[in-house]
């Protein structure tokens, strides 16, 4: 059962008069999760896989981008790509964003964004101890420093974001510690 999986999306379209004329029910996909963990024999989500495919070799470059099998986001469900992950695919995929009103800067930031989350998706993390507590430390900060790059956020920010934790107290004061391995 995969209800928990999807959710629904009612249109419902009215006559003059206001009474229901018909209504379509849509279903997406909600796993946020899916992006992290796949399980075996389950692909991420289609777009990473078209945008490797059909991307130029230039935008590649400019986004650090790599074959499919570079990335632990892409490869755990330990399943290659589907014949349909090519460019003719892409560039439908492209167009339907066009469809959608997204302009050109729009789509080349969703790349930027799909290519900032493969690339955190390689940050490795070992645990470490710090001032009596188990915290822990980036190991390859040249990874997190593409993906830092790519978000535009500055690298430092990105690595106490992603080895601390923040808890808000009932005061309205923000308790920061370190998160372990």
């Amino acid at each position: 059962d995969n209800s928990s999986r999807f959710g629904k999306y009612i249109n419902i379209h009215f006559d003059r008069s206001g009474r229901i004329k018909y209504a379509k029910i849509q279903q997406y996909l909600l796993e946020k999760c899916r992006i992290v963990q796949q399980n075996y024999s389950e692909l991420n989500y289609h777009a990473f896989y078209l945008m490797l495919a059909g991307l130029a070799e230039t935008d590649c470059e400019r986004l650090h981008l790599k074959d499919v099998s570079a990335y632990n986001y892409l490869v755990q469900g330990e399943v290659s790509p589907l014949p349909q992950h090519n460019a003719e695919e892409f560039r439908k995929f492209k167009a339907a964003m066009k469809v959608l009103m997204f302009t050109e800067d729009d789509i080349w930031t969703v790349f930027t964004i799909l290519a900032a989350i493969l690339h955190l998706g390689n940050v490795e993390f070992k645990a470490i101890e710090l001032k009596q507590l188990e915290a822990s430390e980036v190991v390859n900060s040249d990874v997190l420093r593409l993906a830092a790059d790519l978000l535009q956020i500055d690298e430092k920010d990105m690595t106490k974001w992603l080895t601390n934790k923040s808890t808000s107290t009932g005061r309205g004061d923000t308790v920061v510690s370190p998160l372990s391995a």
